[in-house]
């Protein structure tokens, strides 16, 4: 065995890595570094290999096809890399095969049929891909021993079998979320009986949910927003048989009907309700306040023929107004009226509080100082371990913010950005920022890990991302960037603006797209960040008009400053210029460029002259 797995080593993987100089190797661990380069294709001599983990690395270039040959492997980890390319048809050959990890890369193309040949195979990971397409082979669901299906991001489509329940009786988490299927939800699910995780959100799903997914004993997260589901919200009842379930996530559909009596007899471990954005009327049962472990409740815009709930229904939730962690609630968006009863603001831990769009009167209570959310208890304790914010721990400014570096009592790093609130756009760009990024969830997007807001401060809690701006790698005479990382690099970007504009639930635009705003991980992939004056597009919309222009000099599409309109189209313009200056470590706002002349043109020239 060699296994150098979780250290900081780079570079390429040694060519005396291979069957000539270790010809009886069977288990090669590189994962958790920063390798790049090509897979040696040469590792298919290792002919008694049975495990190979390589994730977490920067390895590009296609998945050898060679290693069809290693008909000994039983793990195969190719995971968390850059690989580009199809999925290789010979790894049919391995029949021994129990692990086959080849998510978050940038794979394309179908699955082979041949991979349904691995019958010993417990867990298919093709997740994160994004550009994986097509139905899946019928042979994939012979493969009676999987335990985990993980296909989600991706472009997949067609339909699931009616049988699928009685093909995948081993079958424990099912992750098909963010593709294009389309169908129904086989009845025969239910018959999966070891299920903990059944993730379909996303899709194209219609008619139905089966009244028997409730068959399902082990079940835990049940995620079937953003669907075309239709009918009532029956199958509830047949929930309550799930004594695990802790998510339940049903928003984005067709549902019509009320909202049982019998929410309220959903497992007590239950942390997450959300059926938000549906067409429901009736009252919003009292018994919810039954669910004591509820964290995370959103019921907003449940429907426009909501009848005012009775100011009983406040009065009867004191189990989740006493004794629960609760830390959001959304109501918006219905027909609430009357006062918000002081009971409320007894819930201490609440992050989040949404109560908008209703007809709700009088005034608010004293007793909102009670709220985390205003309290501010977030960031004093960021602000406690990082010595009141010191020049040491600045990272840097975003629009209408400082940026600082900081530790949690839990010792995680955070970046804290402070927005200025003397500014009369920081508020606006406050409110931007969390809608986006409490929405759009992607590998190479910026990461919100928690919010503060009152009068006095407004402040998020970001990832923090070691290695600085790719601002400060293109120019800083102490750091260097060879021509293959500028391309994953610029990829990474391509990734995120296609998933903001394409994958994500509601469209965005980002509107600065600039090398500032590009932050950079341990391994240097790229992640977009400062979503302050980002756009949402709703699916009627094709661009924004803005009263003022948005962005930043230089990286602002023409029809940014001319009209004020924002749009996708204008996102790709900015990223035509950042790809520009990254390969050329001209900024467009360079002295060089005056008058007529821009990076655009100069390029232009460059080529013409060639």
């Amino acid at each position: 065995m060699l296994s150098v797995a979780t250290n900081k080593l780079t570079g390429y993987i040694p060519e005396g890595i291979n069957g000539l100089w270790l010809p009886s190797i069977q288990s090669l661990y590189l994962n958790d570094n920063q390798f790049r380069g090509l897979i040696p294709r040469q590792l298919s001599h290792c002919m008694h290999l049975i495990d190979v983990v390589l994730y977490k690395n920067q390895f590009s270039g296609n998945i050898p096809a060679e290693f069809g040959s290693l008909r000994k492997l039983k793990i195969l980890g190719l995971g968390s890399n850059k690989l580009t390319g199809p999925v290789p048809s010979s790894l049919g050959n391995l029949t021994e095969l129990t692990v086959l990890d080849l998510e978050i890369n940038n794979l394309h193309g179908v699955i082979p049929y041949e991979l349904g040949y691995l019958h010993r195979l417990q867990y298919l990971y093709l997740g994160q891909n994004y550009g994986l397409r097509g139905e899946i082979p019928s042979a994939i669901f012979n493969i009676s021993s999987l335990q985990i299906l993980d296909l989600t991001y991706n472009k997949f489509s067609g339909h699931l079998p009616e049988n699928v329940g009685f093909l995948l009786p081993s079958l424990q988490r099912l992750h098909l979320g963010v593709n294009h299927f389309t169908g129904q939800i086989p009845t025969s699910l239910s018959n999966c009986s070891m299920l903990t995780v059944v993730e379909l959100s996303q899709n194209s799903f219609s008619g139905p949910v089966p009244t028997t997914i409730g068959n399902l004993p082990l079940l835990q997260i049940l995620n079937l927003a953003s669907n075309r589901l239709s009918g009532g919200l029956e199958f509830l009842s047949s929930l309550t048989n799930c004594k695990d379930l802790e998510v339940l996530l049903l928003g984005n559909n067709q549902f019509k009907g009320s909202l049982p009596i019998v929410v309220g007899n959903l497992s007590m471990g239950l942390w997450e309700l959300r059926i938000s954005n549906c067409q429901l009327d009736g009252n919003i049962p009292a018994g919810i306040g039954n669910l004591s472990n509820l964290m995370n409740l959103d019921l907003s815009d449940i429907g426009q023929n909501v009848p005012t709930p009775k100011y009983d229904f406040w009065i009867n939730t004191e189990l989740i107004i006493n004794g629960s962690e609760m830390q959001e609630i959304s109501l918006a968006a219905n027909l609430l009226s009357s006062r918000i009863p002081s009971t409320i603001w007894m819930l201490t831990n609440v992050l989040l509080l949404n109560f908008s769009h209703n007809s709700l009167d009088g005034s608010v209570p004293e007793e909102i100082g009670n709220l985390k959310l205003i309290e501010k208890n977030f960031v004093p304790r960021a602000y406690l371990c990082n010595d009141n914010f010191n020049e040491t721990n600045f990272l840097g400014s975003g629009s209408f913010g400082l940026v600082y570096k900081g530790r949690l009592d839990d010792g995680l790093l955070v970046a804290v950005k402070i927005l200025n609130l003397q500014s009369s756009k920081a508020s606006a760009s406050f409110d931007a920022e969390c809608e986006v990024l409490s929405t759009a969830k992607h590998r190479n997007l910026v990461k919100i890990i928690s919010t503060c807001s009152s009068p006095e401060v407004k402040a998020l809690i970001l990832q923090y991302m070691p290695q600085g701006s790719l601002e400060k790698w293109l120019y800083s005479h102490n750091y260097y960037l060879n021509l293959n990382q500028r391309i994953h690099i610029m990829m990474d970007v391509a990734l995120a603006l296609e998933y903001l504009h394409h994958h994500c639930p509601i469209a965005v635009v980002h509107c600065d797209l600039k090398p500032g705003n590009i932050l950079m991980g341990e391994n240097l992939s790229a992640r977009l960040s400062d979503f302050g004056i980002s756009r949402l597009l709703s699916e009627d919309d094709s661009c924004a008009i803005l009263t003022s222009a948005p962005g930043t000099i230089g990286y602002m599409a023409p029809e940014y400053g001319q009209a004020g309109k924002v749009s996708t189209s204008g996102d790709v313009y900015s990223y035509g210029i950042l790809l520009l200056e990254t390969f050329s470590r001209k900024k467009p706002t360079d002295e060089m460029f005056a008058g007529e002349s821009s990076l655009r043109r100069w390029f232009l020239s460059l080529f013409q002259m060639q």
